[in-house]
């Protein structure tokens, strides 16, 4: 029988071990996006590393993720979403104190400044109307307001409850131009009708009561069963978290090995880029390793702990004297 401080030991172990695999399991994904987006870029194709790089900032943000998937924006022609990336990279790097990246990101958004194009929808105040950019709605602070957007066709529109629907197509394609788009005001639409009300006649009868029978009782699992499974599956988590931290850890001791060789011997902490990016490389990879050694050390103990605290069936005897002894019967 599990005692209440066990049982507290179990809760707990479990409680600390499942935000940290979630942010693991996070972790390796990122990084391996990380990597086939390079991989993608190095083949020369941004449009599908994009993606690869900004999945992997969505699980694990970081500035030097940022930064590559502005340059893979920027590849793609995507000014303007290189632009903002940028910016975010810039402000990432300065709240977490990267100041190199700070300065790399600034002037990689300062070089594509002139190249923005930049749109202006002007609309009328109209109440319930919502104003919208390629699907997007345009809060009324962003009316008015020149805002830089990709090269292409865009859409802007109109619509509102009772109102006949706007829109309209234009398109984005000299460099440094600005564009403006005027939505009117929109007028009532005769068509639209609202549904009549349901009258209380029409309103359907309700279901006839039925008599059914209650379901017999759901044969119950051995005691303890599920929680003995629970305790496998963390333990396994747990052991594969210190392997797979044993690979990553090693991996990054690799890689800050080599950025040695990239960096003045006098000043380690001067590197050339490619030795600045293998350090990058290392650290992230030495993060994931302390994070994979984290989940693997509370997933081993939370299994081990759910495990010795199983409960099992307990075994019920009844002995009887009869002509010939005794008898003996129970449940086991």
């Amino acid at each position: 029988m599990r005692t209440p401080r066990a049982l507290l030991a179990s809760t707990l172990a479990c409680a600390l071990a499942l935000p940290a695999l979630a942010q693991s399991s996070n972790k390796v994904a990122a990084e391996a996006l990380f990597e086939e987006g390079r991989r993608l870029m190095s083949a020369n194709k941004p449009a599908e590393a994009c993606p690869k790089f900004a999945e992997s900032n969505r699980l694990d943000p970081a500035a030097g993720t940022l930064l590559n998937l502005g340059a893979c924006y920027e590849a793609a022609h995507k000014y303007a979403s290189a632009w903002a990336t940028y910016k975010e990279a810039g402000s990432l790097a300065q709240t977490t104190g990267r100041g190199e990246l700070v300065t790399t990101a600034k002037k990689r958004a300062d070089k594509l400044t002139p190249k923005l194009i930049r749109l202006t929808i002007e609309a009328p105040q109209q109440p319930g109307v919502v104003v919208k950019r390629d699907g997007a709605p345009v809060a009324r602070a962003g009316l008015g307001v020149a805002i830089p957007v990709d090269p292409g066709e865009h859409v802007v529109s109109a619509e509102g409850s009772g109102l006949k629907p706007f829109s309209t197509k234009i398109t984005a394609k000299d460099e440094g131009s600005s564009l403006s788009v005027q939505v009117p005001t929109l007028e009532a639409d005769p068509s639209a009708v609202p549904p009549p009300a349901p009258s209380a006649s029409s309103a359907p009868p309700p279901p006839a009561a039925t008599t059914a029978s209650a379901p017999p009782p759901p044969q119950g699992d051995p005691p303890g069963s599920t929680q003995r499974t629970v305790g496998w599956v963390a333990g396994g988590v747990g052991v594969a978290g210190l392997v797979a931290g044993s690979v990553f850890a090693l991996s990054a001791r690799t890689k800050y090995s080599s950025s040695k060789d990239l960096c003045r011997p006098d000043d380690p902490n001067k590197c050339s880029a490619a030795g600045l990016e293998l350090r990058d490389t290392a650290r992230s990879r030495g993060n994931v390793a302390t994070a994979l050694f984290a989940v693997g050390v509370l997933g081993v103990g939370a299994g081990a702990a759910l495990l010795l605290t199983a409960p099992t069936e307990k075994t019920a005897v009844r002995v009887s004297p009869s002509l010939g002894g005794v008898v003996v019967d129970g449940s086991f």
